[in-house]
């Protein structure tokens, strides 16, 4: 299975890009050199190869966009939120 980090072009945030450089070196120190990057607003929509994806960072502008594909296989290690909505929605997916 091949290893993903989540990007964005939604925003011009740089604490988003940061998020995205803090996963690329986690997988470097593991060995890891080689990654997908999946677009943070259409996880839902993700129809690529397999991907262990390292989830770290602010969720979500479009909350329709969420849970992830099925295609996607979640690392939280940072999940941010501010909707209450969405982590109630989603408890079992949790």
């Amino acid at each position: 299975m091949k290893f993903g980090i989540i990007s964005t072009r939604v925003t011009a945030n740089i604490g988003d890009d940061i998020q995205s450089l803090a996963a690329i070196e986690l997988l470097r120190q593991n060995g890891i050199n080689e990654y997908v990057c999946v677009e943070r607003e259409a996880l839902n929509s993700y129809s690529g190869e397999p991907v262990a994806l390292i989830m770290n960072g602010w969720f979500l502008h479009y909350m329709k966009n969420f849970p992830p594909s099925d295609k996607i296989k979640p690392l939280f290690i940072s999940f941010h939120c501010e909707k209450e909505e969405l982590i109630k929605k989603h408890q079992k997916y949790f």
